[in-house]
C-alpha cells in the first residue's frame, strides 16, 4: 500500500498536466484492474493450508463469530487503527505543510512526500524481520508506537529546523512500519484454523481503516479551532499513546495465547 501510494504521488504532477484529476483517476484505475488481473493469474499457487475433513467445514459466519469473540483480535485491530490515523494525518499534513506553508513547487512537494511514504515500505519489512529472529511482537509494537509519537512531535514543533522537522516525518513512516507487519502476522497467534486467517486478517484491516476515515477530518478540525498546524499534534500523538497502551495489553494478552515468538 505505501508503494502504491508513493507511486500515485510521484504521478500525479505529471499527470495533472495531461488533463486534471480525471487522469489521475483513471491512472489509479489501471493500476487497480493490473493487481486484479495479477492476481487472478497467479491463484493456482494459492491453497489452503489444511483441508478441512468431510462434515466439518466452517462456515464463513461460524469463522467470523470465532475470531470476534476474541479480545486480542480486536485490541490488534484498534492499535491498527492508531498507527492509521497518525500515517495518513502525515500524508495529508505533509504536502500541504510543503504547499502552503513552504511554498515549495508541486513536483518537490510530490517528491518528499512520496521519500515520506515509501519509508514505510523498508519498515514493513524491518518487522517482518525481526519477528522471524524472534522478537517478540508486543516488543514491536509498543515500539513502533513509541517511537512514532516522538517523532510525530518532532514533525509538529515549529522551533525545530525544517530539515529536522522532514526528517522526523520520515522516521514516523519507517517506525511505524513495525506496526502492520506485526499485527497482520498475529494471525497466527489467534487463528486456530488456517481458514480464520483471512477472517482476522480483515478484521485488523477493516478496523484499521476507521483510523484512516477519521484522522484527516479530525486534523483539519484542529487546525481550523486552533489557528495553525502545529496545534493539532495532540491527535496523532494522542493516538501513538494509546498505541503503547494497547500494544503492551497485546503483549500480555499474546503470552496467554502461548504464541511462537
Amino acid at each position: 500500500m505505501p508503494g502504491g501510494i508513493g507511486l500515485v504521488m510521484v504521478a500525479a504532477p505529471l499527470l495533472q498536466g495531461l488533463g486534471g484529476w480525471r487522469v489521475i483517476w483513471g491512472f489509479a484505475i489501471v493500476l487497480l484492474l493490473a493487481g486484479g488481473v495479477s492476481a487472478w493469474l497467479q491463484r493456482r499457487h494459492y491453497r489452503f493450508a489444511e483441508a478441512p475433513s468431510e462434515g466439518q467445514e466452517e462456515r464463513a459466519l461460524a469463522v467470523a463469530r470465532e475470531v470476534m469473540r476474541q479480545p486480542l483480535a480486536w485490541i490488534l485491530g484498534l492499535l491498527f487503527a492508531t498507527w492509521a490515523l497518525q500515517h495518513f494525518t502525515l500524508i495529508v499534513w505533509l504536502p500541504t505543510f510543503l504547499r502552503e506553508q513552504r511554498g515549495l513547487d508541486m513536483h518537490w512537494v510530490a517528491a518528499l512526500s512520496c521519500i515520506m511514504v515509501l519509508a514505510n515500505v523498508p519498515g514493513n519489512v524491518i518487522g517482518g524481520t525481526l519477528l522471524r529472529r524472534g522478537v517478540a511482537r508486543g516488543k514491536l509494537l509498543v515500539l513502533g508506537s513509541s517511537l512514532s509519537g516522538l517523532f510525530m512531535y518532532t514533525a509538529f514543533s515549529p522551533a525545530l529546523p525544517d530539515a529536522v522537522r522532514y526528517l522526523a516525518c520520515v522516521a514516523v513512516s519507517l517506525v511505524g512500519g513495525l506496526i502492520p507487519s506485526s499485527v497482520l502476522s498475529a494471525s497466527t497467534v489467534i487463528a486456530r484454523t488456517s481458514r480464520q486467517i483471512g477472517t482476522f486478517q480483515g478484521l485488523s484491516l477493516q478496523i484499521s481503516n476507521l483510523g484512516q476515515l477519521l484522522g484527516p477530518p479530525l486534523i483539519a478540525a484542529l487546525v481550523a479551532s486552533r489557528g495553525s498546524w502545529e496545534a493539532a499534534v495532540t491527535l496523532p500523538v494522542g493516538a501513538a499513546v494509546l498505541g503503547v497502551l494497547l500494544g503492551a495489553t497485546a503483549w500480555r494478552l499474546e503470552k496467554a495465547y502461548g504464541a511462537r515468538r
